[in-house]
């Protein structure tokens, strides 16, 4: 299984990096864990998107699911035809992106997209590899994804603070991708809003109590960078997990 990092900036696109967009390739299936803001173009660059197996959507937000706006219009308009794409992902993504692309919720996009509901639990099948979520703590009805191809296993948390579903995601897996957004609050600051992001000690913990093997910080925000590094989230995540820490960037490949 391989994992190619396509964007990982958090919340917002950044001069260097598009949203959140991961590019999971495994048996000959290529899945999309994510496709937000400014990811098609980088997107592109690592793979034809006709090519595309699955993509799979953990929340509304637009930072994880905006860019399935211009997928639309390349998969309608551009010169290549295909059969439907299938999309997993919260109830009422069909309704964002029919708006997004035409003004009404309920335009008819079944010419370009298979929409599915995620549902807790529940393993979905795309060729070989097996990808089952869990509703994981965020404000919006969000999800984390298990990837399983083989005895291969990569964790990804989407967008969540850390919460028990995202320790049994987790459970073993040979790679957990768990955002960082925030950074800890010095003992004088307010405490951080519940139920919303991680820190990077936040994320070791999780990857230490789920036994992952390796951990990966993604969805860090440029405005927590300092001299454009994000060391403060590295070292925070390093006082909870013993295991080999990396830090997302566009274009990383990595064999999980």
């Amino acid at each position: 299984m391989r994992l190619t990092v396509i964007g990982c900036a958090g919340s917002v696109p950044r001069p260097d990096s598009a949203a959140s967009c991961y590019l999971v390739s495994a048996g000959g299936v290529e899945l999309v864990l994510d496709l937000g803001n400014g990811a098609l173009g980088p997107l592109a660059a690592a793979i034809d998107p006709i090519n595309v197996s699955a993509v799979f959507i953990t929340h509304l937000h637009p930072d994880h699911w905006a860019d399935l706006s211009a997928l639309c219009v390349l998969l309608r308009h551009g010169p290549v035809r295909r059969p439907p794409l299938p999309v997993y992902g919260p109830r009422g993504l069909a309704q964002r992106v029919a708006a997004a692309n035409t003004g009404d919720p309920k335009a008819d996009l079944s010419d370009v997209f298979t929409f599915v509901t995620l549902r807790p639990g529940a393993a979905v099948e795309v060729g070989d590899v097996r990808v089952t979520a869990a509703e994981v703590a965020h404000p919006a009805q969000a999800y984390g994804l298990r990837v399983q191809s083989g005895d291969r296993v990569l964790a990804y948390s989407g967008d969540s603070d850390e919460c028990e579903a995202l320790v049994a995601l987790a459970r073993d897996a040979h790679l957990a991708l768990f955002e960082a957004s925030f950074i800890d609050p010095a003992p004088q600051e307010p405490a951080l809003p519940p139920g919303l992001h991680m820190t990077g000690t936040m994320a070791g913990r999780v990857a230490r109590r789920a036994a992952a093997a390796a951990l990966m910080l993604t969805h860090t925000v440029h405005w927590n960078a300092v001299s454009g590094a994000h060391d403060r989230e590295l070292k925070a995540a390093a006082s909870q997990f013993d295991g080999p820490i990396s830090l997302a960037a566009p274009g990383l490949v990595v064999e999980v």
